[in-house]
């Protein structure tokens, strides 16, 4: 099982798409990972695709 922090590093790189996908087709869990990539101050524009893609 992937934390909410390792899927919001693989966002952030562009890595592993099917296993970000998978995680996030759960509300709850894509919700975690947006406030993860938040806390975490990735850049705007990696926070905005992330929400337009799973929130």
């Amino acid at each position: 099982m992937w934390t909410v922090e390792e899927i919001a590093e693989f966002f952030a790189n562009n890595e592993h798409k099917e296993i970000v996908n998978a995680f996030c087709i759960n509300s709850k869990n894509a919700e975690q990972v947006y406030d993860e990539l938040v806390i975490r101050n990735f850049n705007e524009d990696i926070i905005v695709s992330f929400g337009e893609l799973y929130l």
